[in-house]
């Protein structure tokens, strides 16, 4: 029995001599927010994104770092730029805590709504929401200034910056 399968984009990668080449994304392997804005999608992608969390990085370069992952994988995204603001905390006395109250900072939304932010906790302390989240669950206000953009950088110039070898790292695949 013939399978077939449908394919939601094409993404184009150039190797290390310069030649391109195609790769098609299932479309099983793309984020619909209309479906699965309540799912175990967030769970999926954070589990995914994981290993990045470690990169020896700040939230800009993270943040473009993970948007060039989901660009690859056909995730729809918007890489956002603004300040991030620890409602709890402002307007107390910036002495009593080694946390920031308020930051600039780089940020990606998915059009679910939900956040990805492995970086909030660089600035705001232990406490502050991790991963990819829901912007209301969160004592962190995030305001956005405007939304990003990146010049598109090579994955292997993105792989040195991270220390993650992006070229090898697995597609994104629902469970």
């Amino acid at each position: 029995m013939a399978t077939h399968t449908r394919f939601a984009s094409c993404v184009i990668i150039e190797d290390k001599e310069g030649r391109m080449a195609a790769s098609m994304v299932p479309a099983s392997c793309c984020y619909n927010a209309d479906t699965e804005s309540h799912t175990s999608f967030p769970i999926q992608l954070q589990d995914w994104l994981g290993p990045l969390d470690a990169a020896p990085v700040e939230c800009d370069g993270l943040s473009r770092v993970i948007s060039a992952l989901l660009l690859i994988n056909g995730l729809e995204h918007t890489v956002r730029v603004g300040w991030l603001v620890d409602t709890q905390r402002l307007g107390t006395d910036p002495v009593s805590s080694p946390w920031l109250t308020e930051c600039p900072h780089f940020w990606i939304e998915l059009p679910s709504g939900h956040i990805v932010d492995f970086r909030a906790r660089m600035w705001m302390g232990p406490d502050a929401q991790h991963g990819v989240f829901l912007r209301h669950v969160s004592r962190l206000e995030y305001r956005c200034s405007r939304a990003a953009s990146f010049a598109q950088l090579p994955v292997q110039l993105l792989s040195v910056m991270c220390g993650v070898n992006l070229e090898a790292f697995p597609p994104f695949l629902r469970e």
